[in-house]
């Protein structure tokens, strides 16, 4: 079964904490693995995404493809764009 964003994003901040993910966790018996702890943080943390920056909402407005219409070749470009300002707004300003 694919991992849901939710786990995705559980993931990578167990990780990023510096623990193994795929642990089996002894200090919670509801919890199989250690990334399950990190499910509320990572809602959190998508919850923050629901509504865009300025500068997301122009990433987003800004990756068309050619003469304006939008890429369909490939329909997630806006979001990763979305997501990679997202990423960039902390240095940028």
């Amino acid at each position: 079964m694919a991992e849901s964003m939710v786990e995705k994003v559980a993931r990578a901040i167990c990780a990023h904490m510096g623990e193994e993910p795929d642990q089996k966790t002894p200090y919670h018996p509801k919890r199989k693995f250690v990334w399950e702890h990190y499910i509320d943080t990572a809602r959190v943390a998508i919850e923050a995404l629901r509504e865009p920056t300025k500068l997301m909402k122009e990433a987003g407005d800004d990756n068309s493809g050619f003469d304006g219409y939008v890429n369909s070749f490939d329909p997630t470009i806006p979001y990763q764009a979305m997501i990679a300002a997202a990423l960039n707004e902390e240095a940028t300003g």
